[in-house]
């Protein structure tokens, strides 16, 4: 089995609702992207995380190209791994959406190889925010049936 690992391609990182891109580190945070590009101060420092919660707010959007080698794509699988994508994910590979992620823990496989074209993939990866997920779920169950038939379980 072959692998050619994604990390040491050109990654860049946005928010949807903007067209500006940053450089990006895969693995990595959309945290340490903007730091690193001086979007936002350090959130260790002082109370500075107070300031930052917006970013929990907002979805971003990670894209990078790359090629497949010509010995890779003889392989009779190719699968794409994404281990540890935090936490809602939509995986899109040439415009065809392949996979979608909501817990961090949990690895994904998906095979590609009907997707990856000769040359130049685009491979783009869009994380929700994850406040709002929560909200929804939040939502949705306290809509729905609680196992509290007495109503003394605190609302969440």
């Amino acid at each position: 089995m072959q692998s050619h690992s994604l990390s040491d391609c050109s990654w860049r990182v946005r928010d949807v609702d903007t067209k500006t891109w940053i450089p990006a580190q895969v693995p990595g945070c959309v945290h340490t992207d903007l730091l690193r590009a001086g979007r936002i101060p350090d959130p260790f420092f002082a109370d500075n995380e107070l300031g930052l919660q917006w970013i929990e707010e907002r979805e971003w959007e990670y894209r990078t190209t790359f090629t497949v080698p010509a010995a890779l794509r003889k392989e009779r699988v190719l699968e794409l791994v994404a281990d540890g994508l935090d936490t809602i994910a939509t995986v899109t590979l040439n415009g065809r959406r392949i996979g979608r992620t909501d817990n961090m823990f949990v690895g994904h496989r998906w095979n590609v190889k009907k997707h990856l074209r000769p040359g130049k993939n685009e491979l783009v990866i869009r994380f929700s925010s994850a406040m709002d997920y929560v909200r929804t779920q939040h939502r949705d169950l306290i809509q729905g049936e609680l196992n509290d038939p007495k109503g003394l379980a605190p609302a969440i």
